[in-house]
Formats: structure tokens, sequence, C-alpha cells
């Protein structure tokens, strides 16, 4: 399922499930009809197609996701900066990703979700979940999900820091 590693997020919610965790996968970002029909069956998956944030009603939907969401799975295997871990920690939803590009710049291991090395399976992002529901590590990622949002992660941390270097600069 191409390079953001939706096969891996289906196999770690089938994982959980098997661990008796109730996890349930809504997919965003894929059009319905490319969707694989065995993944599509599944009863613990939602498929909700591709959202436009710039049409009202989508927006919506998109906002309603995160309010929604315990955890966001993006098991990327190429990527430097997505926008939806921002978005992510802004709501506070602990992010679950590879570390790779400059993920680790929006995911903090153990701040604000996991950034785990590249090569693993749905399995070791099962257990990685797991571990933190368990170990109630969850809502403290919460936290500091909002706190980095706050702090970094915000187009108001970043209009600050940006000003800070103009004004370093004698841009002002």
């Amino acid at each position: 399922m191409g390079t953001q590693g939706g096969g891996i997020a289906v196999d770690a919610v089938r994982e959980l499930r098997n661990r008796g965790i109730d996890a349930h996968l809504t997919i965003a970002g894929i059009p319905k009809e490319k969707l694989p029909k065995d993944v599509a069956d599944l009863d613990y998956v939602t498929c909700v197609g591709f959202l436009n944030k710039n049409k009202t009603e989508e927006y919506h939907k998109y906002v309603e996701l995160f309010h929604k969401s315990h955890i966001l799975i993006l098991p990327t295997k190429a990527e430097c900066s997505a926008i939806v871990y921002s978005e992510a920690a802004n709501f506070g939803t602990p992010c679950y990703t590879h570390l790779t590009g400059g993920t680790g710049n929006y995911v903090i291991d153990g701040i604000n979700g996991r950034t785990i090395p590249l090569g693993v399976t749905g399995k070791d992002f099962a257990k990685a979940i797991e571990h933190d529901i368990h170990s109630g590590l969850l809502p403290k990622m919460h936290e500091g999900a909002l706190q980095l949002a706050h702090e970094k992660l915000s187009w108001e941390a970043w209009s600050n820091r940006f000003r800070g270097l103009c004004e370093s600069l004698h841009f002002s």
C-alpha cells in the first residue's frame, strides 16, 4: 500500500486485536477504490478516502477523525516532514511512525509518540502501542503532544521563531 506503510498499519491493528485490544483503523488519504479488497473487507477497518481540507465539509470530517482517534499510525517508509505530525500534536494525538528522514523532528520518542526503526513489522508497532497503553504512557504522550504543539509545532510557535531569526539578522 505505497510508501506510507498502510500494510504495516493494518497488520499492527490486527495484532492489537489478537492481543485482546479492541483496536479499529480508520484510513484517510487513499481513495476508497484503491484500498485492497482484503483490507476493505475487514470489519475493523474503515476507509474515509481522500479528504480535501480546503473543502469545509471534508475539513470538518478531518477534524472529527482526530477528535475520535487515540493514536496516529503512519509507518511511512520515506518522509521528511509530514504536516500531519504537527496536526496530530495540536490535537494531542500520539504518533507511531518510522524513524526516517525528518520524522524525528516532529515525533519525539516517548514524548508525543514513538519513532520505530525501518524494517520492522506491524507486530513491532503493536508491541510498542500495547506497551504504552498498559504502562500508562499513552495519556502522558497526549499531554506531551499538546505541549510540543504549543512550544514547537504550531503556526504561532513557528512565527515566533521566524520573527526572532529575522530580528537577529536585522531584517525587521
